[in-house]
Parts: C-alpha cells; sequence; structure tokens
C-alpha cells in the first residue's frame, strides 16, 4: 500500500495535506479485501477511476461521495455499451432497482469505496489559513518542477493562475468555503485511489466524475478543473516518495458542458450505490424508496466489493469508522 507517512522527500518543499488521507490509508493498508482486489490486477496496464457525490442535499439523510476503481480488463466501449443497455437512466429517474446493473457491478471487476461525510465538516480551525498553506506549498512545488523538468512549464502556469485565483478568492467575503472545502476533499480522495493502484507497470489512470461544482470552481473556459490540478499533484507527489515515475500516468475525463456525458453509463455505478448510501438513514435503519433496498441488500452487504466509511472531518483532526451492512430488511 502506499504509507503516505514518512511521504515527502528532497525536492518537494512542503506539501499540505489533510489528516483525513493518512487515516484513510492507516485503514486501507490493513484491509485484505482492498489490497486482494488490487493485487489481483495489479498486472492491469490502464485503469478507471469513476466517482459521484451527493452533498448538500437536504431532502437525503447522509451527504456522501462514492469512488469506483475499474482495471481495464475488456475494451472501455464495451463496458459503456454494456452498462447503457441495461441501466439507460441514473438512480433519480428510475422506479425500481435494475436487477441486472446490480448483478454486472457484483460480477464485474469493480471496488467501491463509499464515505459519508459529516455535515459539518470543516479541514481546520481557521480555514483561510489552511488554504493558503496549501497554495504556498503547492506554489513552491511548482517552483521546482519548472526547474527539473522545464516540459512541463505550460501546464505549471496555468495551475499557478489558479492557485493564485483561489488564493485572492480567499480574501474576499464572497468565498464559498463550502465549495473550496469538498473540493479539496474530493480531489484528495480521486489522487490518493489513483495512486493506490499505481505500480511500475501502470500506464495511465483516468478519472471520470460527475459533473459538479467542483469541476468548474475557479476555472476558466478552456482550462483543466482546478479539481483535476490538485488530484494530479497529489498523485505525483505520493508517487516521488514511492519511487515511481508517474508521468504521464493520471488523465481526466472531461464532461461536455450539459446535457448527457460521453463517459454517462460509467457514472451510473457509483450514482446507484451513493444514491442507496445517501438515503440509508442509520438512525432509524430505513430507506425513502424501495428502490433501494435490493442495492442495500446486494451490493452495500457486498463485503468482497466495496467499502464504506463514516468520515467526520473536523477542525482537531478526523474520525474514521467502517460501517457495515448486513443482509436484512431496511
Amino acid at each position: 500500500m502506499i504509507k503516505l507517512s514518512p511521504l515527502f522527500k528532497d525536492g518537494v518543499p512542503g506539501f499540505v495535506s489533510h489528516r483525513f488521507v493518512y487515516e484513510i490509508d492507516q485503514h486501507l493498508a490493513g484491509d485484505r479485501r482492498f489490497n486482494s482486489f488490487i493485487d489481483t490486477y495489479s498486472s492491469a496496464a490502464k485503469w478507471i477511476l469513476v466517482s459521484d457525490y451527493c452533498l448538500g442535499d437536504k431532502s437525503k439523510p447522509n451527504d456522501c461521495v462514492c469512488f469506483t476503481l475499474i482495471p481495464r480488463v475488456s475494451e472501455p466501449d464495451a463496458l459503456l455499451d454494456g452498462i447503457a443497455a441495461i441501466a439507460p437512466g441514473d438512480v433519480k429517474s428510475t422506479r425500481s432497482a435494475n436487477e441486472r446493473f446490480i448483478s454486472l457491478i457484483n460480477s464485474y471487476p469493480m471496488f467501491t469505496i463509499g464515505l459519508v461525510l459529516d455535515r459539518k465538516r470543516r479541514v481546520a480551525t481557521d480555514e483561510r489559513s489552511y488554504f493558503y498553506s496549501r497554495i504556498e506549498s503547492m506554489l513552491k512545488q511548482l517552483d521546482v518542477w519548472d526547474e527539473t523538468t522545464p516540459e512541463g512549464r505550460p501546464f505549471n502556469a496555468q495551475y499557478r493562475a489558479k492557485l493564485l485565483r483561489l488564493k485572492a478568492k480567499l480574501a474576499t467575503k464572497s468565498v464559498n468555503m463550502k465549495l473550496v472545502r469538498d473540493t479539496e476533499i474530493i480531489s484528495t480522495l480521486a489522487g490518493y485511489l489513483a495512486s493506490a493502484v499505481t505500480n511500475p507497470s501502470t500506464e495511465i489512470v483516468g478519472w471520470f466524475s460527475d459533473r459538479d461544482s467542483i469541476l468548474s470552481h475557479m476555472t476558466e473556459a478552456n482550462e483543466h478543473a482546478l479539481a483535476f490540478d490538485f488530484a494530479h499533484s497529489f498523485h505525483h507527489i505520493v508517487c516521488i516518495g514511492r519511487d515511481l515515475d508517474p508521468s504521464g500516468i493520471m488523465a481526466f475525463g472531461i464532461p461536455e458542458k450539459s446535457g448527457h456525458m460521453w463517459y454517462d453509463a460509467l457514472v451510473r455505478v457509483p450514482d446507484l450505490i451513493g444514491g442507496a448510501l445517501a438515503d440509508y438513514n442509520f438512525k432509524t435503519n430505513q430507506l425513502s424508496h424501495q428502490k433501494f433496498v435490493p442495492v442495500v441488500k446486494k451490493i452495500l452487504t457486498n463485503t468482497s466489493k466495496t467499502i464504506f466509511y463514516n468520515l467526520s472531518i473536523l477542525a482537531d483532526g478526523c474520525n474514521l469508522k467502517e460501517i457495515r451492512f448486513h443482509n436484512s430488511p431496511p
């Protein structure tokens, strides 16, 4: 596993990241299910990381994020077409559970990690100071990369411009701190999970995110999403710490501005799982809709294919606990 601590070596001038990612690494490092999955497909040259989120929906009892890791064992178009054929719509547009889709998720090589996030999450007592430190350390790292890998300067220049834009925004009262915070959390998770499957035989890990405000945040037209930059740099620095060459490994799916996304079928996997996770009332052990019952019974209880955590990100640290679902009527 990654073992993030100690992570940084000479040439990395101090990368700031929240404690929660270290806690997740400690849990997954000792989890035989996750390690078995990664080991089984360690020879896969290409991986897909697909994600979906339910954040700020007051009609749901939980905020959650879901990431699904898929090794490329067949042509991506075949998987896209297969999902689209049996699951033509997202979970919001369906009235009942799709048993064929559930069966595909349970039989196809894929592994999902879902996190229920505390709605009072904060990354620091003084979040502005935290993000200022985060930005300053990344700016220093970009200066280093300008010298060591001058061919990357055009990318670094765009990244630097977005970081300075974010720094200026943080100084204003209009900054959407919740969006900054969630961009940090989701992109860090994406970079971490991409790192988890990266080894000397890895050629590419592609992150395919559902369309969300984190992808447009602090990003102007024709620019790479800031969330992608965060994930890319986190993955890059972790790989440096593991003596791996990360160059060209992490790539990103770019969704259309509106309407159907070209990789929409992939997102339906974490969409279905995350929809049930967001809907599950842990206090009453109930779901709001019958369509989620088979998802809970047949996917959320499938511990060989899924891991779920309750993550409280606190101003002074974090609290991470595994959630176990049991195959009984909710």
